[in-house]
């Protein structure tokens, strides 16, 4: 992982868990523009809801489709768009 061609901030780890825990409900539909490599995404589908994630930047989708893999999710849970 180059952070030079993808962008993540872990100090914001624990603002994406208490969006997720406050405002993502199972079975939700949720779109993730400018998803990065997914600290919104990987949470939400973890937690039953089906994502749709989008971000210009290759890089942050390839890495993105890997945590997809590492989580063990079905990318019919998180689809890239």
């Amino acid at each position: 992982l180059d952070y030079g061609k993808t962008y993540w901030n872990s100090r914001l780890e624990t603002e994406h868990s208490r969006l997720v825990n406050t405002y993502f409900e199972e079975n939700q539909v949720v779109l993730d523009l400018m998803c990065g490599v997914g600290p919104f995404a990987i949470p939400a589908a973890k937690k039953g809801c089906k994502v749709y994630a989008n971000d210009l930047n290759e890089d942050s989708i390839y890495w993105l489709k890997e945590n997809i893999r590492i989580n063990g999710l079905s990318e019919d849970l998180v689809t890239c768009i």
